[in-house]
């Protein structure tokens, strides 16, 4: 039988599209008062994406943050 193995990407960027207003300070705060319920738990190792109007956020883990080490 092979041994078969998982390989997981993450990418962290920040990126400045034209015509996109750039969040300051100031904005953040805004940013955080929502009419959306809370998140019952805490959530970690999730993705998010923007396609036109829409935010999409996938994927998760419930429980305390997780990484994917082959030393551990």
């Amino acid at each position: 039988m092979s041994r078969r193995t998982m390989r997981l990407l993450t990418l962290t960027a920040t990126f400045v599209l034209l015509g996109w207003p750039i969040m300051h300070a100031e904005d953040q705060i805004t940013a955080k008062k929502s009419s959306y319920p809370p998140i019952p738990e805490n959530v970690t190792s999730f993705g998010a994406a923007i396609c036109g109007d829409a935010l999409y956020v996938y994927g998760g883990h419930a429980g305390e943050a997780h990484s994917y080490s082959d030393r551990e």
